[in-house]
């Protein structure tokens, strides 16, 4: 969090940190003429270790977990399919829902499948 906040005030390791920062595109841009992460410093040193040291200082060892949530196994918008293919566990590293027509089949669950590196598609059964 400290580091991040001191981007906003203009502090940086190097310049290359602060670029590091802008990603190479348009978006990029518009950040850069946000001025959200300055070229210049905007806080003296002085006054900058005054907050890090405030947070280090009253900031928690650590956080408490908050209570699990029970979630209802009987949600009526989602329906259980149990797919004809067993797949080691745990093994699926990506999940693409497919329904713009973006992808060869419109309305398809892609899954990546590792070591094997094999791409599996269920057909349309989105309904």
């Amino acid at each position: 969090m400290l580091p991040r906040m001191g981007y906003m005030y203009g502090i940086y390791n190097s310049p290359e940190e602060r670029e590091a920062l802008f990603e190479k595109n348009e978006r990029g841009e518009i950040v850069r003429r946000s001025n959200l992460f300055p070229k210049d410093r905007r806080i003296d040193s002085l006054e900058w270790n005054v907050i890090v040291n405030y947070y280090l200082e009253n900031a928690p060892d650590s956080l408490s977990l908050p209570s699990k949530k029970l979630i209802s196994k009987n949600l009526k918008q989602f329906r259980r399919l149990i797919p004809s293919q067993k797949m080691q566990i745990p093994s699926t590293t990506m999940a693409h829902f497919s329904h713009i027509g973006l992808t060869p089949l419109k309305r398809a669950l892609y899954t990546l499948k590792i070591p094997e590196t094999m791409i599996l598609i269920y057909k349309p059964f989105l309904r």
